[in-house]
């Protein structure tokens, strides 16, 4: 099944889709037979949905998984997947919860992977199943976490929940900081504010002038392999939270099989800056439709300069000559994002939850 073409939203499939019916898979070999299914409905889907992709969400739960795996599948009376839910069902103080993979870990957006116009259908084909199929898990709230503010989800969803009666909240969960990006880097360049582009400028020809040079090197390229022990020792030297997340269990061995695997379109790419023959700096970032996605860096704390937001401004130039229209730098509201030009884009939290407890 992995050559299952990319799908598109007919007629035939609404109708056939209103008498949905609803699987769940509850073991990791479900990833293996659902794989082409499983690209076919993500390459239908939003750019953003990287973080849901099967690559993605199988290497999660691989290495970061916890509670119990709940993949939710959404099929028209066809056989058509409609919509694909991977859950992670994990116990918590207000009893079990639904939540979708690898949210607390490393996921920056996280949706229902859905046929654009089916969300209203699949939003009240998943809460039917979980409220009344004896197959359903055991469960008290559903937590969707860092939905994209353009995500339907948010509104199908929360109208489902009210239609059955069941508590919904929707609250801003996290910023990210994106930057349009013009067809030119000059164009780029005045969009800053005037002290901002000559400070930018000034650390450029200053990397430039000592002789500092980038590259680049793609998911899966022979090679890779000791590209990625070098972004991880340049991890190992950076301020305290790069170390933090690198000694965080199973992170090493999940970005490395992500960057290793060359099974799918190449999505991720290294990008590091060499200063005096050494890497000073180096930055993990994620292709996704019209967008790159600043993904993590790193830097060596001893070099001179500021490698890390030139390198970042020679990121957002190759973007920019590569022809995508953002480059978005996910969660988190440091300062040099906005520095670089950056937009705030809001992503939500949505619960919802039983009126009544669950019996022991």
């Amino acid at each position: 099944m992995d050559d299952v073409p990319a799908m598109a939203v007919s007629r035939p499939m609404v109708e056939s889709a209103q008498t949905a019916r609803v699987t769940v898979h509850t073991t990791g070999d479900a990833f293996d037979r659902l794989k082409g299914e499983w690209n076919a409905i993500f390459d239908a889907s939003r750019a953003e949905l990287f973080f849901v992709s099967h690559s993605w969400q199988r290497l999660c739960w691989k290495h970061l998984g916890r509670g119990n795996l709940q993949i939710v599948a959404v099929r028209a009376n066809t056989g058509t997947l409609c919509g694909l839910i991977p859950f992670w069902l994990e116990d918590a103080p207000d009893g079990p919860t639904m939540r979708l993979g690898g949210a607390e870990d490393v996921s920056d957006y996280l949706d229902m992977i859905v046929l654009p116009g089916l969300e209203q259908l699949v939003a009240d084909r998943l809460l039917d199943f979980l409220l009344f199929d004896p197959a359903a898990p055991r469960w008290s709230k559903v937590e969707l976490e860092y939905v994209p503010d353009s995500s339907p989800t948010l509104a199908a969803l929360g109208e489902a929940a009210k239609i059955r009666g069941l508590d919904r909240t929707k609250e801003l969960h996290d910023i990210c900081p994106v930057v349009p990006l013009p067809p030119t880097f000059s164009e780029y360049l005045s969009s800053l504010s005037a002290s901002r582009r000559r400070s930018l400028l000034r650390k450029r020809r200053s990397a430039l002038a000592c002789g500092t040079r980038w590259y680049k090197v793609v998911q899966g390229e022979p090679g890779i392999d000791a590209e990625i022990r070098s972004f991880f020792d340049l991890m190992s030297q950076s301020p305290a939270c790069k170390r933090d997340l690198l000694a965080t269990a199973g992170i090493r061995a999940f970005l490395r099989d992500l960057l290793l695997d060359d099974s799918t379109e190449p999505r991720a790419e290294l990008i590091f800056l060499v200063t005096d023959n050494e890497k000073a700096a180096a930055v993990l970032q994620f292709v996704a439709g019209d967008r790159i996605m600043f993904y993590n860096s790193a830097r060596r704390c001893q070099a001179a300069g500021s490698p890390g937001i030139v390198l970042l401004s020679f990121c957002i130039e190759d973007a920019i000559h590569r022809g995508f229209h953002h480059y978005d730098f996910l969660r988190g509201e440091e300062d040099y994002k906005y520095r670089l030009g950056g937009r705030d884009r809001a992503t939500y939290r949505m619960s919802i939850s039983r009126r009544t407890p669950l019996n022991p």
